[in-house]
């Protein structure tokens, strides 16, 4: 703030207004006070919600959600056929009533709508990747040096993962990075000619209104279900589109939009515990985080498309 007094950046406030979202202790909130008064600005502080004089004792609007009927789907390409469900338009709380108090706050619902969009059964396949790295051999673990060298991914990019072409493994790839889930989403979009990406938190959630919340896999290997996505709970962690941001949950400004505009690299969120957690601590509205580049044996990814 001080450094922006006077200048031609003084009025440019998205920036700030994104940092104010990520404000997690009493003395970041104190200092966001000072810069807004430094600057002289009129903003809403959403952090007070949590640290300042109207904070409450809770935060968060839990409603019953809504049973959404899944119709069998799928996506084909010329090199593989990918199964899912269409999952229909909902309105929904995407987390539940929480103390007022951080972390507690990231899982606070708030009340949104989906429009109907396709999700895979399952999460991306050892097999699926092995084509992916077939046609885009940059991905390809012997050139895990340079993918290292460009953030793309950590030194553990496809650790433990034998990729064939010709045995049809079913388990989920792993050990691959957010920006690697984003590269296999491009690619099947232009195989497919839909618009494939990862799941944002919400579509993920509104997902498991099908029943995909009933269970908790603990191993890799998926028991697929005929009339929902299966495995959403345990298994792996699984990558969203959704940028982590402390706060989201209880402020009306569109931080995602904001992160897309500066293209911040900021973690992401990623849902449904692993086989290796206890299903007891995980749920469908536990919001975990990960770096855009670590790769983890616990994590994997499913897509989503129109």
């Amino acid at each position: 703030a001080k450094t922006v007094k006077g200048s031609a950046y003084e009025k440019d406030t998205t920036a700030l207004q994104g940092a104010l979202l990520f404000i997690t202790t009493k003395e970041m909130y104190e200092d966001a006070l000072n810069a807004i008064d430094i600057l002289g600005l009129d903003i809403k502080l959403d952090a007070s919600k949590v640290f300042g004089n109207d904070a409450s004792s809770t935060l968060g609007t839990s409603i019953a959600n809504p049973t959404l009927q899944a119709v069998p789907s799928s996506l084909r390409t010329d090199v593989l056929e990918i199964s899912g469900f269409e999952v229909p338009s909902a309105t929904f709380s995407n987390g539940r009533t929480v103390e007022s108090s951080y972390p507690a706050v990231k899982e606070a619902g708030k009340v949104i709508s989906t429009e109907s969009f396709n999700i895979a059964a399952v999460c991306i396949t050892e097999n699926q990747w092995a084509h992916f790295v077939s046609e885009n051999p940059q991905w390809s673990v012997t050139n895990k040096e340079r993918l290292v060298e460009q953030g793309l991914v950590d030194e553990y990019y496809l650790d433990g993962v034998t990729l064939s072409l010709t045995v049809a493994s079913n388990k989920p790839v792993r050990n691959v990075s957010w920006y690697a889930a984003k590269a296999f989403c491009s690619w099947l979009s232009e195989k497919s000619g839909k618009s494939v990406d990862l799941p944002t938190e919400d579509q993920w959630i509104a997902a498991t209104l099908t029943g995909a919340d009933e269970g908790y896999q603990k191993s890799l290997m998926p028991s697929v279900e005929s009339t929902s996505p299966s495995a959403m709970l345990g298994g792996v962690w699984e990558f969203t589109d959704t940028s982590y941001v402390p706060l989201s949950r209880i402020s009306d400004y569109d931080a995602q939009a904001c992160i897309e505009e500066l293209d911040a690299n900021v973690d992401v969120v990623v849902k449904g515990g692993s086989y290796v957690n206890s299903a007891g601590d995980v749920d469908v509205f536990t919001v975990g985080t990960t770096y855009r580049n670590m790769c983890s044996d616990f994590m994997g990814f499913r897509i989503v498309w129109n």
